[in-house]
């Protein structure tokens, strides 16, 4: 994958204090980034799956950075019995980001801390919601343009 994507990993982890917990919450922060319009997640592809976007991109890239110790990645059980994951940005991936690291406006950092806190069913209806305003606002585009109102 691209050193763009990592790059863009690495910034989600480091403004989130350098830890993030959670893959399906990694998921759906950068889905959000992605469509606020953060340039380092243009290239991935994210489909609808059981928890709400999934990007098999991005989990390469998570495995990626993991395998080069720009993240470490702990396993722990969580709820309902499942694993859960936990990321933490080492001082190889501080390194890797050096002069790369973004400052998030506030506006994205301020969600980002936001969606962070949210626990993964509100997560699940969250992008769920969104994705069905986002569906809605096209085919009203849609009907406008043929001049249906």
């Amino acid at each position: 994958m691209t050193a763009l994507a990592t790059k863009g990993l690495l910034n989600v982890v480091k403004t989130l204090g350098g830890k993030l917990i959670g893959r399906v919450r990694l998921q759906k922060l950068v889905h959000l980034l992605r469509l606020v319009g953060i340039e380092d997640f243009r290239k991935l592809r994210f489909r609808y799956h059981f928890h709400g976007p999934y990007s098999r991109q991005l989990s390469e890239v998570v495995r990626e950075a993991v395998a080069e110790g720009l993240l470490n990645e702990k396993q722990f059980d969580g709820d309902e019995g499942r694993f859960s994951y936990s990321y933490e940005l080492t001082e190889d991936g501080q390194n890797f980001l050096g002069d790369l690291a973004f400052e998030p406006g506030e506006d994205i950092a301020q969600e980002l801390e936001f969606v962070n806190k949210l626990n993964s069913r509100s997560l699940e209806l969250e992008e769920t919601a969104r994705k069905v305003v986002t569906k809605v606002l096209a085919w009203k585009r849609k009907l406008s343009d043929k001049g249906v109102s």
